[in-house]
This record gives structure tokens, C-alpha cells and sequence, in this order.
């Protein structure tokens, strides 16, 4: 695995992903940019508007031990009744979280939307590498569970930031 170019990277290990699978990793890289988005604003914005580094760790230790505590019966629950609904009701809660976020600053709705984005997380979680696993064939599973880490994490994060860079100039 090289570049072509010296400047482009080679990406030809991907031509054995199904193109089901790379349109379901890109569909997830676009649901992580407002997950990341979410987490660079909570950590970054909440303090620049009074809300107390207390209350952010609060809010971060809560939806960790959301996802601690249900990633779990989660799993089992998508093995029983199917991936894609449990994916799906992931991803969805995505939006309430944020929305939440966006027009409060009292600990109550914080600690809701916490909770509700955990469990939109461990939703997540719970279902997209099995049906990652499900949608290749043994030949392609590699370099599906190769696409997904690459593209989700480094889009959800960088653009988060970037995201959250312009917005700083409107916070004074």
C-alpha cells in the first residue's frame, strides 16, 4: 500500500468492499460529523458560556456510564430482534441530544440529553460492526472493518473541531 502520486494515497485495498458496505460506513461518517461536532461543543462551548467544568465532567462521566451500562443488553437485544433498527434508533437519538444542548444550560435537561446521547452511542455501537460483518463476505471484511475506523473517527473529530472554530468568533 503506497501512493500513486506520492500525495494521494492508494486506496485500492477498498475495491473488494461491497458497495452496500461503503455506502453504509459513509452514512455513518455522516451522522459522526454531528457526534463530533456534539463532542467538541461540549467541551469546548459549554465552558465559554458559564457552564461550570464541574458540570462538563458531570455530563461526560454520565454518558460514559450510559454506554458502560447498556452497550452491553444492547448487543444482545440487536442479536435477538435485528441490527438495523437498533442502528437506526441510534443514530436518531443523535439529533435529540444535540437539540438539547443547543437551548439549555440547566443541569436537568444537560443530564437528560447526557443520557439520551449515550444511549444513542452504545445504540450505535451496539450493532455497526456486526453488521459490518454481516454485509461482507470473508474476503472483504478486512478491509470493510479497515474503512470504517478510518473514515468515521478522523470526520467526526476534525470536522467537529472545524465546525466549532467559526462559531467561537459569536460566543464574545
Amino acid at each position: 500500500m503506497g501512493s500513486r502520486s506520492g500525495l494521494t494515497p492508494d486506496m485500492s485495498f477498498l475495491s473488494g468492499v461491497p458497495r452496500r458496505v461503503r455506502l453504509l460506513v459513509y452514512a455513518l461518517a455522516v451522522n459522526n460529523l454531528s457526534v463530533g461536532y456534539f463532542q467538541v461543543y461540549l467541551t469546548g462551548y459549554l465552558p465559554q458560556v458559564n457552564v461550570g467544568a464541574a458540570t462538563v465532567g458531570l455530563l461526560i462521566a454520565v454518558e460514559g456510564a450510559v454506554v458502560i451500562l447498556v452497550g452491553v443488553p444492547l448487543g444482545l437485544l440487536s442479536d435477538r430482534k435485528g441490527r438495523k433498527w437498533i442502528l437506526i434508533l441510534g443514530s436518531a437519538g443523535v439529533a435529540p441530544a444535540i437539540f438539547i444542548f443547543v437551548f439549555t444550560r440547566s443541569l436537568v435537561p444537560l443530564l437528560l440529553s447526557a443520557v439520551l446521547f449515550g444511549l444513542a452511542e452504545s445504540a450505535t455501537l451496539a450493532s455497526w460492526n456486526a453488521i459490518l460483518a454481516d454485509q461482507t463476505d470473508v474476503e472483504s471484511r478486512t478491509s470493510a472493518f479497515s474503512l470504517s475506523p478510518l473514515l468515521c473517527p478522523t470526520c467526526s473529530r476534525r470536522s467537529g473541531s472545524r465546525c466549532l472554530s467559526p462559531s467561537r468568533r459569536f460566543i464574545h
